[in-house]
């Protein structure tokens, strides 16, 4: 009588084939799962040193300036809107950007210090400042572009939102807030990643005032 050769069963092969899916799977997922901590790491770091570069130049200027030139929300003008207009009532949102009755924040697409130059004099006859310029920040949101006059500060800003320090008198704005509180999100996308990285700083005009 003839022996049967060894081999495997269906039920066997089937067990196995499972056995291997199940096993690459959980591979798989170990090697996304690594590389997406790796990618969220790298991109965080870049995002941050980034945020160190906005956060320095911004403050320069707006230590510097001794007014607000201009603060435009899309390309409405609103430096010299009261809080209380239906103008700015209606651009307040809480710090996510979502609009809010109690939202004490403004997206904004530009704003301008005027400043001194480093050579700049004071007419003792008028005691106003001889040579100014004018330095605008402005942000494309669709470009998510950054600027500060005519050079290029990040291209992964996703929003910019102020909060004026004399947002709760309904009376003034924002060309009389002698400081500006910024929330700037800076993001970046890649691959399996998608990470955000909030600034919050600070700017007094500590020469507010001397035109």
């Amino acid at each position: 009588m003839e022996k049967k050769k060894p081999g495997f069963t269906l039920i066997e092969m089937i067990i196995a084939l499972a056995l291997i899916v199940t096993i690459l799977g959980i591979a798989g997922s170990m090697l996304i799962t690594g590389n997406k901590v790796f990618s969220d790491s790298d991109i965080r770091s870049t995002l941050q040193i980034e945020g160190q570069v906005i956060q320095e130049k911004i403050s320069d200027a707006g230590m510097q300036a001794f007014s607000i030139e201009s603060c435009k929300h899309g390309s409405l003008e609103i430096k010299d809107q009261k809080y209380n207009s239906n103008v700015i009532l209606s651009k307040l949102v809480n710090i996510n950007g979502e609009l809010s009755e109690d939202g004490q924040w403004i997206d904004v697409s530009q704003i301008s210090f005027k400043s001194s130059r480093n050579n700049s004099e004071y007419d003792g006859s008028t005691d106003t400042i001889t040579n100014t310029e004018t330095i605008p920040i402005s942000y494309d949101k669709d470009l998510k572009k950054l600027s500060i006059s005519s050079e290029i500060i990040s291209e992964k800003v996703e929003s910019i939102r102020i909060h004026p320090e004399n947002i709760n008198d309904e009376n003034s704005n924002i060309d009389e807030a002698n400081s500006i509180e910024f929330h700037i999100v800076l993001s970046k996308a890649r691959a399996f990643s998608n990470v955000r990285y909030p600034i919050d700083f600070t700017i007094k005009f500590r020469n507010k005032g001397t035109t």
